[in-house]
């Protein structure tokens, strides 16, 4: 549980000198003589954290099997959305410096040839996004970027740095449309804030790929409308549709009695399909993308 580099190390250290003892282990949860054993949990700083390798002789054919690579400018969420781990599993938010972030993605690009680079982190700062961006534009490096953001912080100008450095796709959770459910979730946002800031990013030609939690706790028939009239205002590219699921450890989890009851109308199922999407009524999933020409620019 937590990051688990400290974690890897150890345990591929211990195997090579042959020790079975995983208690001085940090980070772990194991099966141990008498029960379920715990050791402590370790949160090492990101900015100590190795590259990844891509020698041949490690991950064997990546040049066929990597089109981007994943990357950490920062760790951790300093929120509590009801449904997420993120800041369980990772911890409060820690960032790189700009200086180290951008010296690793040039250091990748000249070992490796790697130039197009997937934010890994699930909150990254935008602020912080945008001085990498500024930084990557003054070393004339020729990268490209996708990542998480929220729409709810962007602004004009960030936006236009973002575009230079050719961040071409962002991330975005929307999860309801309903105001009351978002705030449900812990994740109360102005619309008219969301769909403006939406706009500014398409008109910077950035794409869009947006996520809903549907059926939601509370989900009804006008939050469905909620839910299909933000995802025209926002225009994403492509939706993801997830169900409602309770992870361990998420404010969901530690209240799960009440976070899974759901009001479902027979109404919800009939709504989406009529906008392109499978209904599975065995589980209830609708599988991504949700998308249809209303949704998009054409």
């Amino acid at each position: 549980y937590g990051p688990g580099e400290t974690a890897l190390v150890q345990l591929v250290q211990m195997k090579a000198e042959g020790r079975h003892d995983l208690s001085g282990v940090p980070s772990l949860i194991y099966r141990a003589e008498g029960g379920i054993a715990r050791t402590e949990r370790a949160d090492p700083s990101l900015s100590d954290a190795a590259l990844p390798c891509y020698q041949p002789d490690v991950y064997v054919d990546w040049q066929d099997k990597l089109h981007n690579v994943h990357v950490e400018s920062d760790r951790g969420c300093n929120f509590r959305c009801k449904f997420c781990i993120h800041p369980y599993k990772s911890g409060r938010r820690q960032n790189k410096t700009v200086e180290q972030f951008v010296a690793e993605l040039a250091q990748l690009n000249e070992q490796y040839g790697f130039s197009y680079f997937h934010l890994g982190g699930s909150d990254p700062s935008f602020r912080h996004m945008v001085d990498v961006s500024k930084e990557v534009i003054a070393r004339s490096l020729d990268f490209g970027f996708m990542g998480f953001q929220s729409l709810r912080v962007l602004d004009e100008e960030g936006i236009g740095w973002l575009a230079r450095a050719n961040f071409d796709r962002v991330w975005v959770g929307i999860e309801s449309g309903d105001e009351k459910i978002t705030l449900d979730l812990a994740k109360g946002r102005r619309k008219a804030r969301l769909w403006e800031n939406a706009e500014s990013v398409r008109r910077h030609g950035i794409a869009i790929t947006g996520s809903v939690i549907t059926p939601c706790p509370g989900e009804n028939n006008a939050s469905v409308d909620a839910n299909v009239a933000t995802l025209l205002a926002v225009k994403p590219d492509v939706t993801l549709l997830y169900p409602p699921l309770v992870q361990p450890k998420s404010p969901w989890f530690d209240g799960a009695e009440d976070a899974i009851k759901l009001d479902m109308p027979a109404r919800v199922e009939d709504l989406y399909v009529e906008h392109g999407s499978e209904w599975h009524p065995g589980n209830r999933v609708l599988p991504p993308p949700f998308y249809c020409e209303e949704l998009g620019d054409s």
